[in-house]
């Protein structure tokens, strides 16, 4: 994204807000909370234009980090833009956005679930990788390719189910799941199921695509 940078201050808060101007829309590339970092509410406009994107590493490693809101304006979330976020127990991903970068997630320990809107049409590499907390997914019917390692050592994670539009899945989405004990995927994935990473105990079903 090319554009102009600009920062802005919310005096209310106490944070500092830098972002990309292109055209009408903004993209976030780096937050400075002054007192609170706590809770997060990610503006949806920036002085007059309209937020669509979190920029890459914006609020990694933020360990004080408990609650986010992000706005329904945001299209975009950039690579490890929230990893290492070891505190941070629930978030929720907006309907209207469309890509979700490398990493994202990754490491965020405390994170119990996520829901993964029909929006988003893929779950890259990494991004949930490390999130040790992780006990329940439910993976959008617009996902149709999943990156290595996108759920990998996710150790509390149970069950998942993954849609008929997955036309892609790469390798060792689930190694390190110690106590998957359910994946049920489209039939065509036969032949791959040895790629999944699942350990012996967890049970492989499969289901008509018609």
């Amino acid at each position: 994204m090319r554009g102009k940078m600009r920062t802005w201050f919310d005096s209310e808060r106490g944070d500092t807000w830098s972002y990309l101007v292109d055209g009408d829309s903004a993209e976030i590339r780096s937050f400075r909370a002054l007192l609170d970092c706590r809770v997060v509410f990610i503006p949806h406009v920036l002085e007059g234009i309209r937020v669509t994107g979190i920029g890459s590493n914006v609020f990694a490693c933020m360990r004080d980090l408990y609650k986010v809101m992000i706005p329904d304006s945001v299209k975009s979330i950039g690579d490890w833009a929230f990893s290492g976020c070891t505190n941070l127990p629930v978030v929720t991903i907006p309907d209207n956005v469309i890509s979700i970068g490398y990493g994202t997630f990754w490491g965020c320990w405390s994170l119990t679930s996520v829901s993964i809107p029909d929006s988003v049409a893929n779950i890259r590499e990494a991004t949930f990788r490390h999130c040790k907390g992780l006990s329940s997914v439910t993976i959008g019917n617009g996902v149709t390719s999943i990156g290595d390692e996108a759920f990998a050592d996710c150790v509390n994670l149970r069950s998942v189910r993954i849609p008929n539009n997955v036309l892609w899945i790469g390798v060792d989405i689930f190694r390190g799941c110690e106590h998957l004990t359910s994946v049920l995927l489209p039939e065509r994935f036969k032949p791959k199921v040895t790629m999944l990473g699942c350990s012996t105990s967890c049970e492989i079903k499969y289901y008509d695509e018609m």
